[in-house]
Formats: C-alpha cells, sequence, structure tokens
C-alpha cells in the first residue's frame, strides 16, 4: 500500500527538470568593456583600470566554479532520484 501511495504521489508531481534541462554552455564570455569604458570616462589610469579588470574577472570565475559545482549536485541528485523512481 505504501508503494502504491507514493506512485499515486508522483504522479501528482511530474518532474519538470531533468539532467538534460541542466546543460549550460561550458564556456561563459564576461565582457569588461563597460566596466573598461566607465572608469575610462573617469580618467582612471589604465593600469588601475587593468587590476579592477582582472579583480572583476577572478570573482567571475570564482562564481562561476561554484556554479558548476551545484550544477553538477543537482544533476546527481536528479539522476539518484530518477534511479530510485526505477525502483519504485
Amino acid at each position: 500500500m505504501w508503494i502504491k501511495a507514493l506512485q499515486c504521489v508522483k504522479d501528482l508531481f511530474p518532474r519538470a527538470l531533468t539532467s538534460s534541462n541542466l546543460a549550460t554552455p561550458e564556456d561563459i564570455v564576461v565582457s569588461t568593456q563597460n566596466l573598461r569604458s566607465r572608469l575610462s570616462q573617469e580618467g582612471i589610469n589604465e593600469e588601475i583600470i587593468n587590476d579592477c579588470e582582472s579583480i572583476m574577472l577572478s570573482e567571475v570565475s570564482y562564481l562561476q566554479g561554484k556554479l558548476k559545482f551545484l550544477q553538477q549536485k543537482h544533476v546527481m541528485l536528479l539522476d539518484t532520484l530518477k534511479q530510485l523512481e526505477v525502483l519504485i
């Protein structure tokens, strides 16, 4: 009875996302052109602009790594759930 109840509830909540829905491009391009232009308009030294670009790109790279890790965990969870569904 318990398994039948789980199957009924599962049908009430169809899974909208699958691991294939989470596929994202590997190469995300981040432009610093707006930052560079704005700093140049303010008369900021080129060396400082380069430092600002470097800092921004470093932070974005760190966040991309975190997001990729979370995405991989999400895909693993979805795959595990799919395997559990097969058992039910």
